[in-house]
Parts: C-alpha cells; sequence; structure tokens
C-alpha cells in the first residue's frame, strides 16, 4: 500500500480538502472520489460523527513505518471515549463501535470501475482499531472512478431488532430516547409520522396534534391507570392502549400506520 501511494508521503501540497460527515478534511488529491463514496454511504447510512481525522505525518505509534494518515488515505473517527476504540473485542465487534453492520458493509461494497475494493475497515482486523478506515487499492484503479452501481447512498430499512426497542416518537427527537422533549412543532421531513401519533393520542384521550411529548406521555399514562408517564411507546404500550380502547377487544393496526411497522405494533 505504501509503494503505491509513495509520492504522496508526507506532501500537504498533494493533499486536496473534501467534506466528510459534515467536517471539511485533507486528503490525497488522487482520492477524492473514493472519500467522496465513503461519506455520502455513512451519512445516507445514519452515522453522526464527532471527531474526524485525516492527514498526519507520523510514524505509526512503536513502529518505523510511516502511518497511512501520513499518504491522506485514511481517516480515524470518534476515536476511543467517542465511540470508536482500539482494541480486541470480547464479543462481536459491533458491541464495541459506534459504526453498525449496515454502515460498515454499505462501504466495503464500493469498487472503483475496474472491480477493485476500496475500502477497508480497521473495525475487521483482530486488533480491532474500530474508528480506523483506509483506501485499500491503487492510485491506477481510483483513476478508473468510482462504480457509483456498489455506492449504496439510500436509507436502510430498520432491522427486527431496531424495531422492537423503536419509540413511538417524531423522527426529529430520534431513536431511542428515554425522555422525550416538550411538545412542539415538527418539520416537513417527519410529517409522515403524524397519522400514526395522531392515533395513540386518541387511543389516550390525549389531543390529536401528531406530536410526541410529555404532555402525550401523561395522556398515555393516565389512560392506562399508570402513575408514572410512559416516556418511551413501542410496540407493547400501543396494544395495551388499543386493547383499552376496545374494551378488551383486540383489532389489526390501522391502515394509516403502516410506515415502520411490523406485527408487533406502531412503531415511528
Amino acid at each position: 500500500m505504501r509503494a503505491w501511494w509513495t509520492a504522496d508521503k508526507c506532501k500537504p501540497a498533494r493533499l486536496t480538502r473534501v467534506p466528510l460527515l459534515g467536517y471539511t478534511r485533507p486528503v490525497a488529491g488522487r482520492s477524492v472520489e473514493a472519500w467522496d463514496a465513503w461519506s455520502r454511504v455513512l451519512e445516507a447510512k445514519g452515522y453522526d460523527a464527532v471527531s474526524v481525522g485525516t492527514f498526519n505525518c507520523r510514524l505509526i505509534g512503536g513502529s518505523t513505518r510511516y502511518s497511512l494518515h501520513s499518504y491522506g488515505i485514511a481517516v480515524d473517527v470518534d476515536p476511543y471515549a467517542l465511540g470508536n476504540p482500539f482494541r480486541v473485542p470480547t464479543g462481536p465487534v459491533w458491541d464495541i463501535t459506534k459504526f453498525t453492520r449496515v454502515q460498515v458493509e454499505a462501504v466495503e461494497a464500493i469498487r472503483s470501475n475496474n472491480g477493485a475494493v476500496v475500502w477497508q475497515w480497521g473495525g475487521r482486523w483482530r486488533k480491532a482499531d474500530t474508528m480506523h478506515w483506509q483506501i485499500n487499492c491503487q492510485p491506477a484503479d481510483l483513476a478508473t472512478g468510482i462504480d457509483w452501481s456498489t455506492v449504496d447512498a439510500t436509507q436502510p430499512p430498520p432491522s427486527v431488532d431496531e424495531e422492537d426497542t423503536m419509540p413511538l416518537l417524531p423522527v426529529q427527537y430520534g431513536h431511542g430516547y428515554t425522555n422525550p422533549p416538550d411538545d412542539s412543532g415538527f418539520t416537513d421531513s417527519t410529517k409522515y409520522k403524524a397519522d400514526d401519533v395522531e392515533h395513540i393520542q386518541l387511543l389516550a384521550g390525549a389531543e390529536a396534534d401528531g406530536v410526541y411529548g410529555h404532555g402525550t406521555a401523561q395522556d398515555i399514562a393516565t389512560a392506562l391507570n399508570e402513575t408514572v408517564p410512559v416516556l418511551v411507546v413501542g410496540a407493547d404500550e400501543y396494544g395495551r392502549l388499543l386493547t383499552h380502547a376496545l374494551g378488551g377487544q383486540q383489532t389489526e393496526l390501522p391502515e394509516h400506520a403502516h410506515k415502520g411497522t411490523h406485527t408487533g405494533g406502531v412503531l415511528l
């Protein structure tokens, strides 16, 4: 790898600054298109970066070899305590990294127009360097261009496990909140969720405004005769509300509540 990219070693003049996961960082000028594909895939798959580090002319710790960061063909994303450590995993690597399997496999699928594998993730190594991504091919491969048919920049469907824990909340509040913000308005991009939120509000006897927050949580708790507000509503609470509203008679999901759903209930 180093022999292929030797002309770029510790040469700031050969770098090009590019947007990566919301940051602008220097990379080898001959690799710009590969970085564009990398960033587009991770952004589309929902990766939210806090720290992105690329070029750094330095030796590998405890070694006389230059790091691939010195060539502008490697990046460290959210290192160590920020979510992506460097250590031997004791179980599945997904247990210790902020990257998801969907995100990693989508980047690993990127190819050049001559079929070369473009990216390698350090999380695949025995001592998993989960923060680390590096270009895995020659400049000549990248010169053929990126095969954009291999760049999956579409949003992935949620897995069954994610659906089972997904709260009933407007999308701008994210996934996994245990303490939703106060009820407030939402943007056009979240409008499609309003029907499902309104439906559960109607079941709970709340104002059907399509926005989930503390007020709706308290109304749900009241409807279920509970003293503690239901701060995260998933399939179980939805089913209990249906049963309560129908006098103990279960029913099918409403026709409008199909987005993001499975047989367990309405999941947003």
